[in-house]
């Protein structure tokens, strides 16, 4: 399994962009970063406020949070995302918000060329890790995700 985290980086030309990446470090997330950028794929980026010359750097600021969380202030920050999701999808907040939340979350991914089922299987290493009291960039449990056919187990 890898030790993969996300990085926000900070790209900075006439306008400022933010963009998330996942890497094992942070100079392969500036890499990815500067690659998405010149390969023309900016639909990635978000854009921020007006800025110089083009630079691209780590955020250290928006990493911060992933130092010290406590297990409640991840479950607050999921909940906030679950109910901008059923505010659009009048999913609810129980089993079947978090079920359609998470497979949407599969949609986007391939939509955008992420691997899903890894980013999957590395969240649930990483909640077993954070349920333990250890940080989730140490080095997660192995999980493994597999899809049958025909919605056999």
């Amino acid at each position: 399994m890898s030790r993969h985290r996300t990085f926000r980086i900070l790209v900075s030309k006439p306008e400022n962009h933010v963009i998330d990446v996942i890497a094992r470090d942070e100079a392969h997330a500036v890499e990815r970063a500067e690659t998405l950028w010149h390969r023309g794929e900016r639909s990635h980026f978000e854009q921020l406020f007006p800025c110089s010359e083009p630079q691209f750097e780590i955020d250290e600021q928006a990493c911060l949070h992933q130092e010290d969380a406590l297990n409640d202030d991840r479950s607050e920050w999921a909940e906030c995302a679950l109910r901008a999701f059923s505010a659009k999808t009048n999913s609810g907040f129980g089993d079947e918000g978090v079920h359609d939340l998470i497979a949407d979350l599969g949609h986007y991914a391939e939509r955008h060329g992420i691997d899903f089922v890894n980013c999957a299987a590395r969240a649930i290493g990483c909640w077993h890790m954070e349920r333990q009291g250890s940080p989730c960039h140490n080095g997660n449990p192995p999980v493994t995700i597999h899809i049958g056919e025909g919605g056999e187990p």
